[in-house]
């Protein structure tokens, strides 16, 4: 990938992920066998962008990495590693951006298809650059393994479409639930068992 340097690549699209999470150290790592190694109750990570002779960065927190976070990380750096060498620069950034939503998504839930956790993430991107008459827009998705009915069937993707939909649901008093395959099943309180939240 012919793109920003790695130590970018991490400052841009991986701390942010992970609030109080700095570079702590980088080095160049002769043989690495793993892009991400980190010890179990660690505050420690080091990445390596390839497998190999590579600049190594360590990531540092206060806090322990969780397993999760791992993943996330472990996903992102896959992502990366599979971004073609002669990508052009004017595409890469848009890669990166959407490395990052799908290596999220990959690591959220397996019977969510990964596609629509990305279009939701999408969309959340696209209207935290907008306002609705002056205010921020606030939105919650949960996710249940419910169905819908045949005769209720409404995609989530189709109500997002919709200028409505920036104020149908604030993530905090009201959430949307939405199936595994993104049909709206209801809008409510979102403080019951049952979601996975998006």
């Amino acid at each position: 990938m012919s793109g920003p340097p790695f130590r970018k690549i991490v400052e841009t699209y991986i701390l942010p992920m992970f609030p109080g999470t700095s570079i702590v150290r980088q080095e160049l790592s002769e043989r690495h066998r793993k892009r991400i190694a980190n010890a179990p109750g660690a505050c420690e990570v080091y990445v390596c962008p390839s497998l190999g002779k590579c600049e190594r960065l360590t990531l540092g927190r206060s806090q322990p990495f969780e397993r999760s976070d791992l993943t996330i990380i472990d996903n992102f750096l896959s992502l990366l590693a599979n971004i073609p060498e002669e990508t052009p620069q004017n595409l890469v950034s848009d890669l990166l951006q959407h490395s990052q939503r799908r290596a999220i998504a990959n690591s959220v839930d397996d019977k969510t298809p990964n596609d629509l956790l990305v279009q939701i993430f999408d969309q959340y991107s696209s209207w935290a650059e907008q306002t609705y008459e002056g205010q921020r827009i606030a939105c919650g998705v949960g996710i249940k393994s419910s169905k819908a009915s045949d005769a209720a069937k409404s995609s989530l993707l189709d109500v997002f479409a919709q200028d409505f939909a920036k104020v149908i649901s604030n993530g905090v008093e009201t959430i949307l639930a939405c199936s595994h395959e993104g049909d709206v099943l209801e809008r409510r309180c979102p403080f019951f068992v049952g979601f996975s939240a998006a």
